[in-house]
């Protein structure tokens, strides 16, 4: 779903209410994302049982919402967060 600045926070808010917690990579790279947007994805990846890859960079996140999507990456070992 990367380079789609279209879909922006409304659109991850979607994604993340129906994405399977069985996905196992997401990219959402330069697509318009804020943090209203990014925090819906991180709370979906945190409960995302097989997640090993998720690619949200060249989003406009605070450096409070990369700082969380790093605590993401070290909280789970085998989850590869790029931001």
């Amino acid at each position: 779903m990367s380079c789609n600045p279209l879909i922006g926070d409304e659109g991850a808010r979607a994604l993340a209410r129906s994405l399977p917690d069985t996905l196992r990579e997401l990219g959402l790279v330069g697509c318009g994302i804020k943090d209203t947007g990014g925090e819906a994805i991180l709370r979906w990846a945190y409960k995302s049982s097989r997640l090993r890859m998720i690619c949200i960079e060249q989003n406009p996140f605070s450096e409070r919402l990369k700082a969380q999507s790093r605590q993401l990456a070290q909280k789970n070992e085998n989850l590869l967060v790029i931001v």
